[in-house]
């Protein structure tokens, strides 16, 4: 073969493995459906995903090279929150071997789950966990609970619990019904949707457009994208680790609730912080000063690190699970923030969720800068609410509703007719 031959093979070969990389990658169709909170309302999540086509009858993806994005909110307050879970696990490879593509973002309800934070989890929720040894878990796991209580009567010198058992077990088994110690050990960083869950992002940008949960407040505008992704998974990170260190100390069981943890971490920085007085008074009183050891002093570094957890940006009423700027904010705040935004991040259109809209429809700001999607699918508990999606297609943002026709949010100048 000569070398004019030898050089034309190459660059046929070239090029067709270029085409086979091409043919092979997920392509966007240029349509865009983002689904916001959907709180364990399963069967209107894939009534509404259907309706858009992006699921076949037996729940699963028919978008093709759709991009699907979910802002978060999945968990709590609805029945089938782990039959969404499952869903939304399932979706991402389904899309890609498809050619296109499912975004799960966090927001702040599965925050709250990893945490412990249970407020919104319903009796429904731990049902679904529940099996044939559910019982014996629990009873294996109420005995840990009188261990515990007998090691903190000690720890912070209260007295002890002789006779108090039975008014005990039966307020603990009232707050810990069946399926409680399998939802906690799911949620773990061990769990099946705690290592899903820990894997999300809580950004993404597609285009011009970001989808994100809540919104982003000037807490968190000088961050990137990948720095704000990066922030919170290093935070959900640091409370397991700090988590792990009160189970080491008996100041904790691994089920326990954030409320539990925080009272039991108070309870013994407080102890401490007593015994620590009681010596330097006792140590004065004999002209001596008593300064605590290296150990008990990190061992309150700790504790007070467990008890800052309150201005992390995953936490933070401002933080970007939480700001609800995006809506509440009048039009002039409103604007400033757009722009401030605009400029940070280089983008026009910010999809979020979190604030239910009153009016069950999503809510355009700042023409078409802010979409708020959060339209209280979980009817049963937001009363008017509806399911609802964002569909961009050529820059077009339109609401889809399950009882009319699609409405126009926004439509650049530039729209085709």
């Amino acid at each position: 073969m000569n070398r004019r031959n030898l050089r034309a093979s190459l660059i046929l070969i070239f090029l067709l493995l270029v085409q086979a990389a091409v043919l092979g990658a997920p392509q966007n169709d240029g349509r865009i459906i983002s689904v916001a909170d959907i709180h364990g309302d399963y069967d209107s999540f894939t009534a509404l995903l259907q309706q858009v086509g992006l699921l076949d009858s037996d729940h699963r993806w028919s978008g093709g090279r759709t991009t699907f994005v979910q802002t978060g909110d999945f968990t709590d307050r609805g029945p089938k929150a782990r039959q969404v879970m499952d869903l939304l696990m399932a979706l991402p490879d389904q899309a890609d071997d498809d050619r296109g593509k499912a975004i799960i973002l966090m927001g702040n309800h599965e925050m709250m789950n990893m945490m412990g934070d249970l407020q919104s989890v319903t009796g429904d929720d731990y049902a679904s966990f529940a099996d044939a040894d559910s019982e014996e878990r629990r009873m294996e796991a109420f005995r840990d609970y009188l261990d515990y209580l007998e090691k903190r009567s000690e720890r912070i010198d209260l007295p002890p619990l002789d006779g108090q058992e039975p008014e005990i077990k039966a307020r603990w088994m009232e707050a810990h019904p069946p399926g409680f110690v399998e939802h906690r050990e799911a949620f773990s960083p061990r769990g099946k949707y705690g290592r899903w869950l820990r894997s999300l992002p809580t950004i993404a940008r597609e285009g011009e457009t970001i989808f994100l949960h809540a919104g982003i407040s000037s807490l968190a505008s000088a961050l990137s994208l990948d720095r704000i992704n990066d922030r919170i998974r290093d935070e959900i990170g640091q409370f397991d680790r700090l988590k792990d260190y009160l189970i080491d100390w008996d100041l904790a069981l691994p089920f326990f609730t954030l409320n539990e943890l925080v009272t039991s971490v108070r309870e013994e920085r407080d102890a401490i912080r007593s015994q620590i007085a009681t010596r330097q008074v006792e140590a004065e009183a004999e002209g001596k000063q008593y300064r605590p050891d290296r150990g008990q002093e990190q061992h309150l570094e700790v504790l007070g690190e467990f008890l800052a957890i309150g201005g992390w940006l995953s936490v933070h009423p401002e933080g970007i699970l939480w700001f609800r700027g995006f809506n509440t904010f009048p039009d002039s705040e409103a604007a400033a923030l757009l722009e401030e935004l605009r400029q940070d991040y280089d983008a026009l259109h910010f999809v979020t969720g979190h604030s239910p809209q009153r009016t069950g429809r999503v809510r355009a700001r700042l023409d078409g800068g802010f979409f708020v999607a959060d339209t209280g699918m979980l009817s049963s508990v937001y009363v008017g609410g509806r399911p609802s999606a964002v569909e961009i297609r050529d820059g077009v943002f339109r609401a889809i509703y399950m009882d009319q026709e699609p409405v126009q949010l926004y439509a650049p100048s530039n729209a085709p007719e």
